[in-house]
């Protein structure tokens, strides 16, 4: 029973040196964050002047063909992008 309750007190204490002592430390420090990226461009108008929303967007009314990069197309039901 001695033995068992050493034990305890042991695994008590690296609990309490681990949280307390180390921490997060063993990760490490952090480097300086880097610049921020450009801006991406804005997307071309829709057929009447407006840009399409996510809601109007109609799988049906896409190409079934890949077009050029970036553009949406109909691959068997999935809308996807080339």
């Amino acid at each position: 029973m001695y033995a068992i309750q050493q034990l305890t007190e042991d695994i008590e204490e690296l609990r309490r040196y681990i949280t307390a002592e180390v921490g997060d430390g063993a990760q490490g420090p952090q480097g300086p964050a880097g610049a921020d990226g450009a801006d991406g461009a804005d997307g071309a108008d829709g057929k009447d002047g407006t840009t399409p929303t996510m809601t109007s967007l109609n799988g049906s009314s896409l190409p079934t063909r890949r077009g050029a990069s970036g553009t949406l197309w109909n691959n068997r039901g999935i809308v996807s992008i080339s």
